[in-house]
């Protein structure tokens, strides 16, 4: 089929990932023209995003989507801490009200199947994959986007509005002129999904060691991800590194290869200075980064996302002030994003390596048992 070369639409939104694609069924069926351009020309296999909290459950399920969800992934209603062997606790989510007492884990290229199928239903032209912005000029009342794909043909797209969903390095926020400051943690990451040989079923664990944090929870299709933080002397562990730290730190021997190999990863946080700028707003990565500890990232920006769908809505359907819209959108947002940060920052030092573990143990095992467990379960699910 011959690409397009010229679009016109309400929203482009620059990026499918999770949050794009999120965005992009959200404006579709609220009746708002849009197209989704995203450079790369076929989802990836590999998942870094796999925790759906259960205020993102419920979006989804207004959405239509959520039995999708539920029927391709894992309800993880139970997290157990330790220290090295010893149980500090036992987290129970079912606490949380129901019916999503859960935190449902499923991978990213799942997560990104199931909305490009919403998408294509909803739009079968909106999502365009293989091309690669080259230019935004924004005016007063559009926004011009053009875009090259690997054939060396040019697609023009005439919008409303822009909404950069294209990551960290968003050509959308720095064309935008968007400042992105940000912090980048030392320490680094390794992580794999492995054939899971425990007996934990459903059942997710963490251990707080001395000399660093060990993460564990079950995936689809008989997997576990395993996350290790690494000593500083080894940032690129081969796999016998790996399964030796696990071992060292859990008394876990891990006997097989991951499925897609090990990917080691560094931990940063990044705040867009502003969310919006005339008619241009971003959502997800492309406005926060924050370490991925308690899954917050990807969940909100779908809240983003959400928000921002109705936003546009009522600006292109009732025709009120956008720039008072977008403006609201864009405070409420950051605020929201700034609260996620400080808790992905605290979830990350807690984690942490210590000399004298005894008071962050004592700390963690009182808010695992009653009467703070009830909040916990609320707080770590995103409710509280």
């Amino acid at each position: 089929m011959k690409p397009p070369t010229d679009i016109e639409c309400e929203v482009a939104i620059a990026g499918a990932g999770p949050v794009g694609l999120f965005l992009g069924c959200r404006l579709a069926q609220t009746g708002v023209s849009c197209v989704a351009i995203e450079k790369n020309s076929r989802r990836s296999q590999h998942s870094r995003a796999v925790g759906i909290h259960p205020p993102s459950i419920e979006r989804l399920a207004a959405m239509g989507l959520a039995d999708r969800f539920l029927a391709n992934g894992t309800a993880v209603q139970i997290g157990r801490v330790f220290n090295e062997r010893t149980t500090l606790g036992t987290l129970l989510l079912t606490t949380c009200p129901l019916p999503f007492n859960f935190v449902l884990t499923i991978p990213q290229h799942e997560t990104e199947r199931i909305l490009e199928e919403c998408l294509r239903r909803l739009s079968p032209a909106a999502l365009q994959r293989g091309w690669t912005l080259g230019r935004l000029a924004s005016g007063r009342d559009r926004v011009d986007l053009t875009a090259r794909n690997n054939a060396g043909e040019v697609m023009n797209v005439r919008a409303q509005f822009v909404v950069g969903c294209d990551g960290k390095s968003s050509f959308v926020r720095e064309t935008a002129g968007i400042a992105f400051p940000g912090v980048h943690f030392p320490r680094g990451y390794a992580m794999g999904d492995f054939p899971d040989r425990t007996a934990w079923d459903a059942e997710a664990r963490i251990w707080l060691c001395r000399d660093g944090l060990v993460e564990s929870f079950p995936l689809p299709g008989q997997l576990r991800r395993w996350v290790i933080s690494l000593p500083r002397e080894l940032p690129q562990p081969q796999l016998e590194d790996f399964q030796n730290l696990l071992k060292q730190r859990t008394g876990v021997v891990l006997e097989t290869a991951p499925r897609h190999g090990l990917s080691p990863f560094t931990v940063q946080k990044h705040l867009a200075a502003q969310f919006v700028n005339g008619r241009i707003a971003l959502a997800g990565d492309a406005a926060h980064v924050m370490p991925p500890f308690g899954g917050l990232g990807m969940n909100t920006g779908w809240f983003d996302a959400w928000d921002l769908a109705d936003a546009l809505s009522r600006i292109i359907r009732h025709h009120p002030s956008p720039q008072a819209v977008l403006a609201d959108y864009g405070r409420t947002a950051r605020q929201r994003a700034q609260r996620s940060i400080r808790r992905a920052v605290l979830n990350l030092s807690i984690g942490g390596p210590v000399h004298r573990p005894t008071l962050r143990n004592g700390l963690v095992w009182t808010c695992l048992h009653l009467p703070m467990q009830k909040f916990l379960a609320r707080w770590f699910t995103m409710r509280a």
